[in-house]
């Protein structure tokens, strides 16, 4: 692995990125050359710097769009509330059968609080590959020792096309929505973002085109 693929996979990790392919790769790459040593900043600075960077290349046209339905579409209408959540502490193999056999990607984790202190995913568990020691102690695992920390959240009074953004920037398949006290409250995820895409479009008088 070169230094530069070294240094684009782990911002992509800081900054919880799910998956890299070859765009996301491309943009992280042009980002980092835009900012001067990025070891330097916390996780919370760099996520707002990438943030930034990455609202250079917003579609005008779907801003447009969204601005027409503003007073419909808001988190609360697109959220899903029947959202099921884990604990830190359950074994992260009968996790892993879980999401296998309801056909899901990833779930919220929660405390004893009941508090989101994670997220686990297939992506946590195709991660182990790469980390031979916890692979040799599997069976013990807890989804805590592998699940992704401090994960990126919003509540229902966020601004609907801010969660996009987020999930779009940081390639996200879901997004947490969260209450006061960070208690799992709803869940948007990347079907959700595409039908909200739908309704952008048709009221931009597009259809279902969808742009590039």
């Amino acid at each position: 692995m070169s230094k530069s693929e070294h240094a684009v996979r782990e911002v992509a990790k800081r900054l919880c990125f799910e998956e890299l392919d070859t765009r996301a790769f491309t943009s992280l790459e042009s980002f980092l050359e835009s900012i001067d040593e990025p070891e330097s900043l916390s996780d919370q600075e760099l996520k707002g710097r990438f943030l930034d960077f990455e609202s250079k290349f917003y579609n005008l046209e779907l801003l447009e769009g969204y601005e027409n339905l503003r007073d419909s579409l808001n988190i609360s209408s697109v959220m899903n509330r029947n959202i099921l959540t884990v604990q830190a502490t359950d074994s992260a193999t009968k996790v892993a059968a879980q999401l296998t056999r309801r056909m899901i990607t990833g779930q919220p984790v929660v405390d004893r609080n009941g508090q989101l202190c994670g997220v686990i995913s297939v992506t946590d568990f195709a991660g182990l590959v790469a980390r031979p020691e916890l692979v040799a102690r599997l069976s013990e695992l807890k989804v805590g020792d592998i699940m992704t920390k401090y994960p990126i959240t919003a509540t229902v009074k966020s601004e609907l096309l801010e969660v996009l953004h987020l999930m779009m920037s940081f390639r996200l398949h879901r997004i947490i929505i969260v209450d006061e006290h960070r208690r799992p409250v709803g869940i948007i995820t990347s079907l959700d973002v595409t039908k909200i895409f739908r309704e952008i479009l048709k009221s931009t008088g597009r259809g279902g085109q969808v742009a590039h």
